[in-house]
């Protein structure tokens, strides 16, 4: 959808969250406002941070996502009349040429000082950098990323363990193990069809219950029949069907769930909730310690997931 003169992705205008933030379109005034008074930064505004980045292998991406930013498919948009805030890092969009390029709101994160120099902590430069470049291979060529179920399965389990978080914080769910497999399956279905978007439903079926322990098949067969009934469709839907399973979710509610999220995780990973390049956006954070997102409450979380060691090796087949 065209605004303007940029081109929001459609994914992102499907966001639940996106939308909660656009009340009145007030978020896509202040995008259309940053976009025409922001400045384009090329290097030489950060000399010594990506000297640093190309120098250091930060990642295994790190070359690959510096020649993204010298062809111009990263961009640091900086303005110093408005601020978009740090709930939305960057958006991929459509250009004034025509070109679909990733744009940082680099102003949420550094300033310019009177020396024409940008100044931000190269992790954190780095890590918004790397984190628009995944996005933006995702939204020129989705296909290659969703076959990958290797990484599918990392970035589930990163996404419910991040979830049963909130709901242990709040409802004590670990102490009720049926409840916990219920939640589990709820959320991990949730991420596969409505985040991943995975095309095949059997497999969907089976990876949702790949790490239920305790529930038996009749109290699964409940869940799934009231999941489909639900016609759940975004993550309000999914969390007003959580409040189902059981008396002590009953008060759960959407406002509440992000409203911890927030506190939990803060702002800039609240998008994770329910569009995919905010999920890769809060690994990749963690993993390079940008100190973005709460690096305390996410580290030992993001560690524990099995198979988190090859998140990287799956992604640099991927893009």
């Amino acid at each position: 959808m065209e605004y303007n003169g940029f081109l929001q992705e459609s994914t992102l205008e499907d966001s639940y969250i996106y939308k909660s933030f656009n009340s009145a379109n007030m978020l896509i005034e202040k995008l259309v406002k940053y976009l025409k008074t922001g400045v384009s930064l090329d290097s030489s505004y950060f000399e010594e941070q990506y000297m640093q980045i190309k120098k250091v292998a930060i990642s295994p991406l790190s070359l690959k996502v510096l020649q993204a930013f010298d062809n111009g498919d990263i961009e640091l948009l900086y303005s110093r009349e408005t601020k978009i805030g740090a709930s939305l890092p960057f958006i991929i969009r459509k250009n004034n040429n025509g070109r679909i390029v990733a744009t940082i709101f680099i102003a949420s994160f550094g300033v310019i000082d009177k020396n024409n120099t940008l100044s931000i902590p190269v992790k954190q430069l780095y890590a918004l950098m790397e984190s628009a470049y995944v996005a933006l291979q995702m939204q020129v060529n989705p296909m290659k990323l969703q076959r990958n179920v290797a990484l599918m399965r990392i970035c589930s389990d990163v996404y419910v363990a991040m979830m049963i978080r909130i709901l242990t914080k709040g409802y004590a769910i670990t102490t009720d193990k049926i409840l916990y497999d219920k939640a589990v399956y709820v959320i991990t279905r949730f991420f596969l069809e409505k985040i991943w978007e995975y095309p095949n439903a059997s497999l969907i079926e089976s990876y949702a219950q790949i790490n239920l322990k305790f529930i038996e098949q009749l109290d699964l067969d409940l869940v799934k029949t009231g999941y489909d009934a639900a016609q759940i469709k975004d993550i309000n839907d999914m969390i007003q069907y959580l409040k189902t399973l059981s008396p002590r979710l009953s008060d759960l509610n959407t406002r509440y769930f992000i409203e911890q999220f927030i506190n939990t995780f803060h702002g800039s990973s609240i998008m994770s909730l329910d569009y995919l390049p905010y999920v890769f956006f809060v690994i990749i954070n963690v993993i390079l310690g940008s100190f973005l997102i709460s690096q305390t409450a996410l580290n030992d979380l993001i560690k524990n997931v099995k198979n988190i060691n090859h998140f990287y090796s799956e992604l640099a087949k991927t893009i």
